[in-house]
Protein backbone atom coordinates (compact mmCIF):
# COMPACT_ATOMS: atom_id res chain seq x y z
CA UNK A 1 0.00 0.00 0.00
CA UNK A 2 1.69 3.13 -1.09
CA UNK A 3 -0.96 5.79 -0.56
CA UNK A 4 -2.68 4.95 2.71
CA UNK A 5 -4.95 7.49 4.30
CA UNK A 6 -7.97 7.23 6.55
CA UNK A 7 -10.27 7.89 3.59
CA UNK A 8 -8.72 5.84 0.79
CA UNK A 9 -6.39 2.97 0.10
CA UNK A 10 -4.55 2.64 -3.19
CA UNK A 11 -3.70 -0.95 -4.05
CA UNK A 12 -1.38 -1.99 -6.82
CA UNK A 13 -1.10 -5.77 -7.09
CA UNK A 14 -0.11 -7.90 -10.07
CA UNK A 15 -1.77 -11.30 -10.21
CA UNK A 16 -0.80 -13.42 -13.16
CA UNK A 17 -0.70 -11.02 -16.10
CA UNK A 18 -3.27 -8.66 -14.60
CA UNK A 19 -2.24 -5.50 -12.81
CA UNK A 20 -4.95 -4.33 -10.47
CA UNK A 21 -4.91 -0.73 -9.31
CA UNK A 22 -7.89 0.16 -7.23
CA UNK A 23 -8.79 2.94 -4.84
CA UNK A 24 -10.99 1.60 -2.11
CA UNK A 25 -12.94 3.73 0.31
CA UNK A 26 -14.59 2.08 3.27
CA UNK A 27 -13.82 3.10 6.80
CA UNK A 28 -13.93 -0.38 8.40
CA UNK A 29 -11.60 -1.91 5.85
CA UNK A 30 -9.18 1.01 5.96
CA UNK A 31 -9.01 0.75 9.76
CA UNK A 32 -8.43 -3.03 9.57
CA UNK A 33 -5.63 -2.49 7.14
CA UNK A 34 -4.00 0.43 9.01
CA UNK A 35 -4.21 -1.27 12.37
CA UNK A 36 -3.56 -4.92 11.58
CA UNK A 37 -2.40 -5.11 7.95
CA UNK A 38 -5.22 -7.50 7.12
CA UNK A 39 -8.52 -7.54 5.25
CA UNK A 40 -11.32 -10.07 5.25
CA UNK A 41 -11.22 -12.14 2.07
CA UNK A 42 -14.53 -10.63 0.92
CA UNK A 43 -13.14 -7.09 1.32
CA UNK A 44 -9.86 -7.98 -0.40
CA UNK A 45 -11.86 -9.47 -3.29
CA UNK A 46 -13.87 -6.25 -3.64
CA UNK A 47 -10.70 -4.22 -3.48
CA UNK A 48 -9.05 -5.97 -6.41
CA UNK A 49 -12.23 -6.45 -8.41
CA UNK A 50 -12.42 -10.22 -8.15
CA UNK A 51 -14.99 -12.57 -6.70
CA UNK A 52 -14.64 -13.92 -3.19
CA UNK A 53 -14.58 -17.46 -4.58
CA UNK A 54 -11.57 -16.55 -6.75
CA UNK A 55 -9.58 -15.54 -3.66
CA UNK A 56 -10.54 -18.80 -1.94
CA UNK A 57 -9.44 -20.68 -5.08
CA UNK A 58 -6.09 -18.86 -5.00
CA UNK A 59 -5.73 -19.77 -1.31
CA UNK A 60 -6.63 -23.42 -1.88
CA UNK A 61 -4.59 -24.02 -5.04
CA UNK A 62 -1.50 -22.13 -3.89
CA UNK A 63 -1.69 -19.21 -6.34
CA UNK A 64 -1.24 -17.10 -3.20
CA UNK A 65 0.82 -18.95 -0.57
CA UNK A 66 -0.63 -20.01 2.77
CA UNK A 67 1.35 -17.38 4.68
CA UNK A 68 -0.80 -14.71 2.97
CA UNK A 69 -3.84 -15.87 4.92
CA UNK A 70 -4.88 -16.00 8.57
CA UNK A 71 -8.00 -17.48 10.11
CA UNK A 72 -9.31 -15.78 13.23
CA UNK A 73 -12.66 -16.46 14.84
CA UNK A 74 -13.80 -18.53 11.88
CA UNK A 75 -13.10 -15.71 9.40
CA UNK A 76 -10.32 -15.83 6.81
CA UNK A 77 -8.20 -12.72 6.38
CA UNK A 78 -5.61 -11.69 3.79
CA UNK A 79 -2.30 -10.35 5.12
CA UNK A 80 -1.64 -7.44 2.81
CA UNK A 81 2.11 -7.16 3.45
CA UNK A 82 2.57 -10.89 2.79
CA UNK A 83 0.74 -10.55 -0.54
CA UNK A 84 2.90 -7.56 -1.47
CA UNK A 85 6.08 -9.43 -0.52
CA UNK A 86 5.01 -12.46 -2.55
CA UNK A 87 4.19 -10.30 -5.57
CA UNK A 88 7.51 -8.46 -5.30
CA UNK A 89 9.54 -11.70 -5.25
Amino acid sequence: MQNLTRSAVCVNIVIGNVEVIHKYKQKKEVNQMETFGILEIKDFAKMIGRGKSTIYDWKNNGTLPANCFKKMGGIWYVKIKEVQAFMAA
